[in-house]
């Protein structure tokens, strides 16, 4: 319809624009902020580690540090225990003395991980995943999808037409709409009123397709919607059946008549003229050659 026809461009463009309002991708996470983070998870406290409050100045901090490195630096203290105790302590004063780096981590110990950072942060980048928002690079994937998914459905709509465009039957169809097109005219100039078509012709000279199995996409297949509407997928399905719950199947006859768009008449009148022309066919010399020779 005229009305999907503007929609989809419409949600096309709005989804581009809510695209380009997203963080760009580059303006990725520091590897330092994903170790503060795997530590936090480990449950360390840079504050507590130096024995300092979190409101600490840089001169308190580097007090402290000094004061722990005499008691646990491996020349001083030769207990094997000591050397990971003072490897702590060198991690937690290279945190504590970076302004970005101890933002950071107040921010870990105010709100805690955030949600979107919780299996991405911990894990996949310790692997060497991108390092990029994992949000923007969702969002980035859903929006290539679903422009993709949308031109390719486009792609194969006008294919599959320019196929059908090309067969014999299409022709022969065309061949018959413009001789009774002409039929038509004819009928008019001499004041008569013109007769019923099978098929009429369009604005560009040619019977319009319909192609069953690779219709025009619209907003509905738009891939960004369907995968919103993915948790209510078991209320859509619910839903169809429950409204087909105990409604009669049709018969071939019924979804015929639907497809070829008849009446009740009209679709008897069809079939009669089927069963004659199949009839003709089993009963003409060809036929009847083709079954002499089966049986030789």
């Amino acid at each position: 319809t005229k009305m999907g026809m503007y929609t989809t461009p419409v949600f096309v463009t709005l989804f581009v624009v809510c695209l380009l309002s997203l963080p760009s991708p580059t303006s990725a996470r520091s590897d330092a902020y994903y170790q503060i983070l795997r530590e936090f998870s480990m449950g360390k406290n840079y504050y507590d580690i130096l024995g300092v409050t979190e409101n600490a100045t840089s001169s308190q901090i580097k007090k402290a540090y000094h004061k722990q490195s005499l008691l646990y630096h491996p020349d001083k203290n030769k207990d094997p225990s000591a050397i990971p105790i003072y490897v702590d302590i060198q991690r937690a004063y290279e945190v504590l003395t970076d302004k970005e780096q101890r933002e950071d981590f107040d921010k870990f110990q105010a709100e805690g991980i955030p949600l979107h950072e919780r299996y991405y942060g911990v894990y996949m980048h310790e692997w060497g995943a991108p390092q990029h928002d994992i949000r923007s690079v969702v969002c980035w994937l859903i929006g290539i999808t679903t422009v993709a998914k949308y031109l390719y459905q486009w792609w194969r709509h006008v294919d599959m037409k320019e196929r059908a465009k090309q067969t014999l039957r299409y022709k022969k169809a065309m061949k018959a709409a413009k001789q009774e097109n002409k039929e038509n005219k004819r009928r008019k100039r001499e004041g008569k009123e013109p007769k019923e078509t099978d098929a009429e012709i369009n604005e560009n000279g040619e019977i319009e397709v319909q192609v069953h199995g690779a219709e025009m996409p619209t907003w509905r297949d738009l891939f960004v919607l369907q995968v919103l509407l993915l948790p209510f997928q078991p209320f859509i399905i619910g839903k169809s059946v429950y409204d087909n719950w105990g409604v009669p199947k049709k018969t071939p006859d019924q979804i015929m008549q639907e497809r070829l768009g008849l009446d009740d008449e009209d679709y008897k009148k069809w079939k009669d003229q089927q069963i004659h022309k199949y009839q003709q066919r089993m009963n003409s010399a060809k036929m009847k050659r083709y079954q002499r020779w089966l049986k030789k």
